[in-house]
């Protein structure tokens, strides 16, 4: 009897440990979805260097949620290209994005959550070695086989003594 103890305790611990196991390897970042992941960014940089709210927008999901720096909240792919379709056209205008991906963190195979650096460069800056002015958060999911965007919060980055860059 304690012999037939042992062996089934010996048989649940297997499978809690090969369970544990298969657990990781389902939420192991998988390297074509994290290149696709980082590509988002890229596509964001290329959209607002070409002056393209639509183009920016496209790696939005349609009911994605935008939180500008200044805390203004876009609601949705569409609203989100019109906003930055105007702001290109206006104080914007001729500037260049600038980014950097610090961080993709895979929460299931399905979601990631995303940190990223980056400053806007006025017509003429060089973007040889910027310091980053803002920092922001990405929360990216497929849909169907594709990722994009659901939410996005763009932060200010405080310098030592409270003061912005």
């Amino acid at each position: 009897m304690r012999n037939s103890f042992i062996v089934v305790a010996l048989l649940i611990a297997s499978s809690i440990s090969i369970s544990g196991q298969e657990s990781k390897s389902r939420n192991a970042p998988n390297a074509a979805d994290e290149a696709a992941i980082r590509a988002l960014l890229q596509k964001c940089i290329e959209g607002w260097n070409k002056g393209s709210g639509e183009a920016f927008a496209a790696q939005f999901a349609e009911d994605s949620d935008f939180v500008t720096a200044n805390g203004m909240h876009l609601k949705g792919r569409k609203q989100n290209a019109s906003h930055h379709q105007q702001i290109f056209d206006t104080f914007f205008k001729g500037t260049r994005l600038w980014a950097q991906v610090k961080s993709v963190r895979f929460l299931r195979p399905d979601v990631a959550l995303l940190h990223t650096s980056g400053t806007i460069l006025k017509p003429g800056e060089s973007d040889a070695s910027p310091e980053p002015v803002s920092i922001q958060t990405l929360t990216v999911s497929k849909h169907g086989n594709e990722w994009l965007i659901d939410a996005f919060h763009n932060v200010p980055i405080q310098r030592q003594g409270g003061q912005a860059p």
